[in-house]
C-alpha cells in the first residue's frame, strides 16, 4: 500500500494532479481480492495518514475516497474499464515493480497526455522510479496513531528494543529455515541488542498460546528482561482503555488487526534498536520511519519524552538467522527546523485527478532469496 501511495504521489507532483486515494482494507489477494472488499473492512486513508501534513509536504491535494473502491468505479466511473470522455486507464503490461524505463515512460506519456477529469491507475502499481528516496520521510501517520504508539512507549519505560517477526501465510518457509526465532535473536543480540532491555515483538504469528505462555517458535524470546507484543498490550493499564476506544472505531472487529498493525510500525520504529524481517516490506517501513524519524515520528526529538539514545540502529535477517541490511536511525539531537518540505509540485492541471488502486501482493521480486510482500 505505502509504495503505491508514493507512486501515485510522484505522478501527481510531476504533473499537477489531485490524488484520489481509496480506503485501506484487510490484507488481500492482489488487486482483486481488494475489490471485494465491503464497507466493513475497510477505513478512510484520513484515518491512518495525516492528510493535511502530507499535502503541505508534498504540494499536491489528496482527497480519500469514503467508500469502497468498488463503489467508486461502479457508481462514478460506470463500472468498466474501457477509457472514455470521463476516465483513463493507463495500458501496462505487468508488475510495475519490474517494469523496464521504456515502460516508465509510455506509463508517463499516457497520464501527460490524457484529456479526461480522471485517471484511473489499476493493478499492482508501484516502482521507485515513480518517487525518490526522500518521500518515505513526508509520509506520516495520524495524530492518533502516533498518540497510541506514544504510549505504549512510555508504559515500556522509553528504553526498549524492537522485532517484526513476518510469519502468517510465510510461517511454513519460516520454519524450512529454523525451528525457532533463536537465529533472529542471536544475530540482534549480536549487532548491540540487550538482554537487559525489555523488547516489543510486532509479529502475525500466534506469540502466546491460551495460558499467555511463549509458542515454541517464539520461545527464544524468553532470553530478554521483558517481552511485550499486541496481545500483551491489554494487560497495561495506561494502554488498555486506548486500545478500547481504537476498537470503537473500527467499523467491525474484522479490520482490527490489519490497522493496528501500523501503529505497531511506529511502536516498533520507537525503539533503540530495531531487527525487522529481510523478506517483508512490512519491516522495511519501519527502517525507513526510523532513518527519517523527525518528520515520521516528530514527538522522539520532544525532551519531555527523556528518549536515553540519539541515534538507534536498524537491522533486517532472515528466518536463519543471516543479516541481509543495516541501517541507522535520524539523530534525535539534529534540530527539526533544520528539515524542510520537499520542492512544491507544479500545478498545471489542477482539473485533474488520479486514483491508484491500492493492493497487497505476494510473491518474488526477482533474485534468489529476495521475496517481498506488501504487508505495509
Amino acid at each position: 500500500m505505502r509504495r503505491c501511495l508514493l507512486s501515485a504521489i510522484g505522478i501527481c507532483r510531476d504533473y499537477g494532479l489531485t490524488l484520489l486515494i481509496p480506503p485501506a482494507a484487510r490484507h488481500s489477494n492482489f488487486e482483486n481480492g481488494y475489490l471485494d472488499q465491503t464497507v466493513e473492512t475497510t477505513i478512510p486513508m484520513d484515518q491512518i495518514l495525516d492528510i493535511e501534513y502530507m499535502e503541505r509536504a508534498f504540494g499536491i491535494e489528496i482527497n480519500p475516497i469514503n467508500g469502497t473502491l468498488y463503489q467508486f468505479w461502479k457508481e462514478t466511473l460506470g463500472g468498466t474499464e474501457k477509457t472514455n470522455s470521463l476516465v483513463t486507464y493507463p495500458k501496462w503490461q505487468g508488475k510495475m515493480m519490474m517494469a523496464s524505463g521504456k515502460t516508465i515512460q509510455n506509463v508517463r506519456r499516457q497520464i501527460q497526455n490524457a484529456k479526461t477529469p480522471i485517471i484511473f491507475a489499476k493493478g499492482r502499481w508501484y516502482s521507485r522510479k515513480y518517487y525518490p528516496t526522500w518521500y518515505n520521510a513526508y509520509t506520516r501517520h495520524s495524530p492518533y496513531f502516533l498518540k497510541i504508539s506514544h504510549m505504549v512507549m512510555k508504559a515500556m519505560g522509553t528504553d526498549f528494543d524492537s522485532f517484526h517477526i513476518r510469519l502468517g501465510d510465510y510461517e511454513e518457509r519460516a520454519l524450512k529455515r529454523n525451528a525457532n526465532c533463536g537465529n533472529m535473536i542471536k544475530t540482534a543480540l549480536e549487532s548491540g541488542m540487550s538482554q537487559d532491555r525489555p523488547v516489543y515483538v510486532a509479529t502475525d504469528g500466534m506469540m502466546r498460546d491460551n495460558m499467555g505462555k511463549l509458542t515454541p517458535y517464539f520461545q527464544p524470546m524468553s532470553a530478554f528482561k521483558r517481552v511485550v507484543s499486541q496481545v500483551d498490550l491489554a494487560e497495561i493499564p495506561e494502554v488498555a482503555e486506548a486500545l478500547i476506544d481504537f476498537k470503537h472505531r473500527l467499523p467491525t472487529t474484522k479490520i482490527y488487526m490489519d490497522t493496528f498493525g501500523m501503529v505497531e510500525q511506529l511502536i516498533a520504529a520507537r525503539g533503540r534498536t530495531f531487527m525487522g524481517t529481510s523478506v517483508s516490506t512490512f519491516s522495511r517501513t519501519i527502517s525507513h520511519m526510523r532513518h527519517y524519524m523527525l518528520t515520521t515520528i516528530p514527538d522522539m526529538a520532544d525532551p519531555a519524552n527523556k528518549v536515553p539514545w540519539k541515534v538507534g540502529s536498524s537491522y533486517l535477517s532472515g528466518w536463519s538467522g543471516r543479516l541481509a541490511g543495516r541501517g541507522r536511525s535520524q539523530n534525535l539531537a539534529k534540530p527539526i527546523e533544520d528539515l524542510q518540505f520537499g520542492p512544491k509540485a507544479p500545478n498545471t492541471e489542477p482539473d485533474r485527478n488520479i486514483a491508484v488502486r491500492a493492493h497487497n501482493k505476494k510473491g518474488k521480486k526477482g533474485g534468489k532469496n529476495n521475496n517481498d510482500d506488501d504487508s505495509d
